[in-house]
């Protein structure tokens, strides 16, 4: 069955996302996988996409933009939003489900739930457990950076507006999880499950001590 993983992040360190997603880590450790001389190692098959970056580099065009409209720049604010979107494997042969296709519809996911919002979008074609599960990473700034039409899930007409930081309320997991049943009778697929509720960051891990408050990576890998 597909499913969607939500996550939140407070680390200012938004190039630590895209690090996680274009290069090999260790599955057990978390830890970024070196060559001979030191230097990360590219993963073999990925697709990867920003959203309204402009020409610049998505960590730096968070920056300027949290810089901008002076959010994001307190140490306990949630600076970002983690989506993990997970394809049965069956989905790949059944119903010809490609990476160029997931990554297709992982755009249009990120376009309709996260308008005016800067975003990297990676599919990735297999998980931890080599069990052949494509699946999308959806990484959003916060911060809304454009004025976007209402959305179902927004109660006031500010919340358009851009510099609001976006909401991750129930209304909105149910308003995503309607898009993932489209796709699935689009793809003749199989039923998603429900979104489950966040699961609690371990105490103490790598990320933490070495860079900063990194996205809870030991959790993800229980996703994909």
């Amino acid at each position: 069955m597909a499913t969607i993983k939500h996550l939140s992040s407070k680390n200012s360190d938004y190039g630590a996302a895209e690090r996680y997603l274009i290069f090999q880590h260790n599955e057990i450790t978390n830890k970024p996988i070196l060559d001979k001389d030191g230097h990360l190692i590219p993963r073999e098959d990925y697709r990867i996409d920003s959203v309204l970056c402009g020409e610049e580099d998505f960590a730096i065009a968070c920056m300027k933009a949290n810089l901008a409209y002076n959010k994001n720049l307190s140490r306990a604010d949630i600076k970002s939003h983690h989506y993990i979107i997970s394809f049965d494997p069956r989905d790949t042969e059944d119903n010809s489900l490609t990476m160029d296709r997931a990554q297709a519809l992982g755009l249009e996911f990120c376009k309709k739930h996260f308008p005016g919002h800067q975003a990297l979008v990676c599919t990735h074609p297999d998980g931890h457990n080599k069990s052949g599960n494509i699946h999308v990473h959806i990484v959003i700034n916060s911060l809304r950076v454009e004025q976007v039409p209402r959305m179902p899930y927004m109660d006031k007409d500010c919340d358009m507006l851009p510099g609001i930081l976006g909401s991750t309320s129930a209304c909105v997991e149910d308003t995503q999880m309607q898009t993932i049943k489209k796709w699935i009778q689009y793809l003749g697929g199989y039923v998603p499950a429900p979104i489950p509720a966040p699961v609690p960051a371990p105490a103490h891990n790598y990320w933490d001590d070495d860079w900063d408050d990194m996205f809870d990576w030991d959790d993800i890998f229980d996703w994909d």
